[in-house]
């Protein structure tokens, strides 16, 4: 379907399309209303069109060329395929909605109808793909293996603080600024986490792989020795606000944070910076944009 699709892409292109009574139907009737001279079409060509190229209507054509293997001409003859375009009908053209459903066969059955449905279905599969064919190659930084370990370390310690810290539910009423800090903490470390672990050991798991990229995208700090240095710095002056109370393990996350944030910068100042790659793909819903 991707040889096609992409053949097709340069003669296809979607109708617009809008929503509501079609202003052509009064015109239609009367020039084709007697119906004693010639036989009329079921839907004029561009609202056959655009009800093929409803998403709605796309995913159910789609989902039964799956189940059944057959091409998206043959599609239409699925009953749930047949009642998508319906109400698709009756949203988008109601005018038409009735005439329709009176002569569901003899649409279904005409060739041209037919071709659109491939055309449509061909363009839609295509630029899906076309989209998910995006491959990019990221690029991590990480210290060497001693200083990778010492950050590693220092997020465990971190993630597991808070995950004690934030078990203890009376602290929300006692002292509920610390306790938004630490949530914020727990959150960070586990960013910071996913930047430290080898790039196979988090792709091997789909949340993680997906948080990462996720990241990736809008963090890409994070990506990189000297933001991820001055990140930790960050978090250290938040552990601050942990200092002077009963909590010594907050002036432990403290000093853990400023130093793995130091090496970090050190890594880069000196450039004994370990690049990882990773491979990522990426998808976005084109074809919600394009389609009416």
């Amino acid at each position: 379907v991707r040889g096609k699709a992409r053949a097709t892409r340069a003669s296809w292109t979607p109708s617009g399309g809008s929503r509501g009574p079609d202003p052509s139907a009064k015109r239609w009737r009367a020039q084709f209303g007697g119906g004693a001279a010639m036989a009329a079409p079921v839907l004029p060509e561009d609202i056959s069109r655009k009800l093929l190229e409803d998403p709605a209507v796309q995913q159910s054509i789609q989902d039964t060329c799956s189940k059944t293997s057959r091409d998206a001409a043959d599609a239409l003859l699925n009953e749930e395929v047949q009642s998508s375009i319906l109400k698709a009908c009756e949203e988008r053209f109601p005018d038409w909605a009735a005439p329709l459903k009176a002569r569901m066969k003899e649409w279904i059955e005409d060739p041209q109808v037919g071709n659109t449905s491939r055309l449509a279905t061909e363009w839609t599969i295509g630029l899906h793909q076309g989209e998910m064919d995006i491959v990019t190659l990221a690029r991590v930084q990480q210290g060497p293996p001693t200083i990778r370990m010492i950050c590693v370390g220092g997020c465990f310690v971190a993630i597991v603080h808070c995950l004690i810290g934030l078990g203890d539910l009376s602290s929300l009423l006692r002292d509920p600024v610390s306790y938004a800090v630490t949530l914020y903490q727990l959150i960070f470390s586990s960013a910071a986490l996913l930047f430290e672990v080898r790039a196979e050991m988090i792709q091997a798991v789909g949340l993680l792989d997906s948080s990462q990229n996720y990241l990736l995208e809008k963090a890409q700090f994070l990506a990189e020795n000297l933001g991820r240095g001055i990140f930790y710095i960050f978090q250290a002056t938040l552990w601050i606000s942990f200092l002077g109370k009963t909590d010594s393990m907050g002036g432990f996350c403290f000093l853990y944070s400023l130093v793995t944030g130091i090496l970090l910068i050190g890594v880069r100042l000196t450039k004994t910076t370990v690049l990882t790659n990773k491979v990522t793909t990426v998808y976005r819903p084109v074809a919600k944009e394009v389609l009416p």
